[in-house]
């Protein structure tokens, strides 16, 4: 049974307009880790294996959901700084 940290990512990510582009749901979560995955996709390949920006983007959205576990509500991550 999902707890509510589950459920409050799940709504963020749910409402992710990239997340929804990239095919990516988020699984499982709990404090200081998620389970994401990513749906394939032929416009993935380069051209037999799938591209590293897709793999990469997916560690990257599971790095920021991670991270959330750990700041919400108060705060939002980014894993750029300029």
């Amino acid at each position: 049974m999902p707890g509510k940290l589950f459920e409050t990512l799940h709504q963020i990510s749910a409402n992710n307009p990239f997340l929804k582009f990239m095919g990516m749901e988020l699984l499982d979560a709990d404090e200081g880790w998620v389970r994401m995955k990513i749906t394939f996709r032929p416009e993935f390949l380069q051209p037999f294996t799938v591209h590293g920006g897709a793999i990469y983007s997916l560690a990257d959205s599971a790095a920021a959901h991670a991270l959330m576990t750990l700041i919400l509500p108060d705060q939002r991550p980014t894993t750029v700084d300029w």
